[in-house]
């Protein structure tokens, strides 16, 4: 009869709220890498497995046998992946393997323990990536435009040795910043300009970028894609 209580016996609860932080800690550098395919795929294959021992919660052995393994994989992927940027997993990991033995119904003073740290564990690597992550990429896509995007003309447009005069220019319009960038294969001036900036002095300040040498267009563009 003990046996067969045993073999049936669930997770803890504890044990499984451990085991959601670590799935719940995966999702932020999801969100951040959800457009780049190649970072999708390696979630899909490193990062998906995280989430396995919430499968087994009603077989308690499983569950710990998969959280052991599956953490401890994870932490050898942080390592040989670490360039990759498969070091986010290491939380995750680090939760697993505290929500493997944080079981009160057999380490009562122990449990509490790992379940404490593991409870402050879950809300820094959820709640840190999440601030990270709305600050780099949502809250600036969202924010109003506070800069022009200026693609330059392949033969016509660079600016390397005379961005200084460029800069000294367009701040005379109410520019706060002027750099060239390159993506998409385009090479491009980026012109800053504070928030305070009224309506009739921006059209300005674009009327007079767009009369640089070079210059095809001027466009608004949001922090999220003028690089």
């Amino acid at each position: 009869m003990r046996v067969n209580a045993v073999a049936g016996e669930r997770a803890h609860r504890w044990q499984a709220g451990l085991a959601a932080g670590a799935v719940l800690a995966t999702l932020p550098w999801l969100a951040l890498g959800a457009h780049v395919t190649s970072a999708v795929v390696l979630f899909v294959f490193c990062g998906l497995p995280v989430a396995v021992p919430l499968l087994v919660l009603h077989r308690r052995e499983a569950f710990v046998r998969a959280c052991v393994g599956i953490g401890l994989t994870s932490v050898f992927l942080s390592v040989v992946g670490f360039m990759l940027g498969l070091f986010v997993l290491l939380p995750s990991a680090a939760l697993l393997l505290l929500a493997a033995h944080a079981d009160p119904r057999r380490r009562p003073v122990g449990a509490r323990i790992l379940g404490v740290a593991g409870a402050l564990l879950a809300l820094g690597a959820t709640i840190g990536p999440t601030v990270f992550v709305w600050d780099l990429v949502v809250a600036p896509a969202f924010a109003e435009p506070h800069a022009y995007r200026a693609p330059l003309h392949p033969e016509d447009g660079h600016y390397d040795r005379g961005l200084g005069d460029v800069q000294e220019l367009l701040r005379g319009f109410g520019a706060t910043d002027v750099v060239e960038l390159s993506g998409d294969g385009i090479d491009f001036l980026k012109v800053d300009f504070p928030e305070g900036l009224s309506p009739r002095e921006r059209a300005r300040l674009k009327e007079r970028t767009e009369q640089l040498p070079g210059v095809e267009k001027v466009e608004l563009c949001g922090a999220s894609d003028c690089w």
